[in-house]
C-alpha cells in the first residue's frame, strides 16, 4: 500500500517535523504576543507552552525514533500471519 518500510519511516519523519513545527511556531507566536493560551481549530484552548513541547517532543520523536510514528499501522493483522 505505502511501500516498504523504508519509504513509511521517510514519510513519518518528514510528516512528524512538519506537524511538530507547526505546533512550536503556534505556541511560540502567541508566548511572544503574550498570550498563555490559544483556541485551536475545534475551538478547544491549548496552553501555550504546553504546545511548543508537544511540538519539540513530535520533532525529535520523527527524527530519532521515526519506528515509533508508523508502529500502529504497521499491519500485523489477520493478513499478516497468513
Amino acid at each position: 500500500m505505502l511501500g516498504t518500510k523504508r519509504n513509511r519511516i521517510r514519510l513519518a519523519r518528514v510528516v512528524g517535523v512538519l506537524i511538530g513545527c507547526v505546533l512550536a511556531a503556534t505556541g511560540l507566536l502567541h508566548i511572544a504576543v503574550g498570550n498563555s493560551s490559544y483556541r485551536n481549530y475545534w475551538g478547544g484552548v491549548v496552553f501555550a507552552p504546553f504546545g511548543v513541547f508537544l511540538g519539540i517532543s513530535l520533532i525529535y520523536l520523527a527524527i530519532a525514533r521515526p519506528d515509533s510514528l508508523i508502529a500502529p499501522f504497521s499491519g500485523g493483522g489477520k493478513r499478516a500471519r497468513r
